[in-house]
């Protein structure tokens, strides 16, 4: 598969692109593990704490830590119950709701990959066929096809910059050490901050090792290292002048990062194409891309 259509684009706008990115904001509400599980555990019923803790097997530290963020967040609410006034409930919100299409797009690819089963077996609700979601556009309702998306600035402001996101300080990595790359799951390449940003640097045509290290600003060794686990987990490939390419398994992992997108646009303050000063436009409808995740039977958007 060929790269994204990016025509035109110099190297300084292409690290303006991953810089400026809403992900940064995405994964830091999403790059956790146990967030995406608490999500994923309330998503259609509320549930007390310690049935969480029941469900999950979490520490009480670390899951009284995460129900803050996610609250803080506007993904989870606080409900009282009993006569106490001091006992909750969470529920999710709409904000958090509005994730589930990720939740089945991940266990997709862990199904289609790794050959793992479904979590959950759904029924779409408008054909009543087994559940597939495909992403779509929201204009012209064809397939997601990355070649077919082309960044396009329309701020002409010729001296681009964004710092660069403080995210240095993160030490997750995708698996353990003795973790079989090929195993790796959709969740754990994307709540690694690394991983997801040498991703982002090629889909938007930062291909080599030097232009990636400035772009994301990471050190030689956790690059090199990063790099290596991806090739060994086939999400990417080496070119033959010396750079690097997504495979088809790492493409496959690009529906699932534009809903992602679409939903930090939507619900986290502060981003705007208007504030960055450039969108994704979709070239054969030739509307800025607003992804939904539909049913690929029926092409029905999917809610919960």
């Amino acid at each position: 598969m060929g790269q994204p259509v990016l025509q035109h684009v110099s190297l300084a706008e292409r690290i303006y692109l991953v810089r400026s990115s809403v992900m940064h904001d995405v994964l830091d509400v999403l790059a956790d593990p146990w967030q995406l599980a608490i999500l994923k555990s309330v998503l259609h019923n509320p549930l007390r704490f310690d049935e969480i803790i029941g469900r999950l097997g979490i520490s009480r530290a670390a899951l009284s830590m995460r129900l803050n963020l996610l609250c803080e967040h506007n993904c989870l609410q606080r409900e009282h119950y009993g006569s106490s006034g001091k006992r909750f409930e969470y529920r999710i919100t709409e904000q958090g709701r509005d994730l589930a299409p990720v939740f089945i797009l991940m266990d997709q690819w862990n199904h289609d990959w790794l050959g793992s089963p479904l979590e959950t077996a759904h029924e779409c609700p408008h054909c009543l066929q087994p559940l597939r979601l495909q992403v779509i556009c929201r204009q012209c309702r064809t397939p997601l096809r990355p070649l077919q998306l082309k960044p396009l600035f329309f701020d002409e402001n010729e001296s681009l910059y964004a710092e660069i996101p403080d995210y240095r300080r993160t030490r997750s990595t995708p698996g353990k050490n003795d973790t079989d790359p090929m195993l790796i799951r959709a969740e754990a390449w994307l709540r690694d901050r690394w991983s997801a940003l040498i991703i982002g640097c090629l889909l938007f045509g930062i291909f080599r090792y030097a232009d990636i290290q400035e772009c994301i600003d990471i050190a030689p060794n956790i690059l090199a290292q990063r790099l290596d686990l991806l090739i060994r987990g086939q999400m990417l490939q080496r070119r033959e002048d010396g750079g690097y390419s997504l495979t088809e398994r790492g493409y496959a992992l690009y529906p699932m990062i534009q809903v992602m997108r679409a939903w930090g646009m939507k619900w986290l303050p502060g981003h705007s194409p208007i504030k960055h000063g450039w969108g994704l436009l979709h070239t054969p409808c030739l509307s800025w891309f607003n992804p939904v995740a539909a049913c690929i039977h029926c092409q029905m958007q999917y809610s919960v």
